[in-house]
């Protein structure tokens, strides 16, 4: 589907949410898919990245959650 939001990482990752309600996590070197954070219901309405290794989602249904990002190899 469609991408909805973007968060940039210091290190170079990148999170991507769509309507298919999939949070994806980029190498944005590489364009390599690193990690399928979460899937729901809904689509994504933000990301923020919060400290370099946590990523703030809000759903479209009004729910907010962290979630952890992996570190690049």
């Amino acid at each position: 589907g469609p991408v909805v939001s973007l968060a940039f990482f210091d290190d170079g990752a990148l999170a991507s949410s769509g309507a298919d309600g999939c949070i994806r996590i980029w190498d944005a070197r590489t364009a390599r898919l690193v990690a399928a954070l979460a899937e729901r219901r809904g689509w994504t309405a933000a990301l923020t990245p919060l400290d370099g290794r946590r990523l703030l989602a809000a759903w479209s249904d009004g729910q907010i959650e962290t979630l952890a990002v992996p570190r690049l190899v």
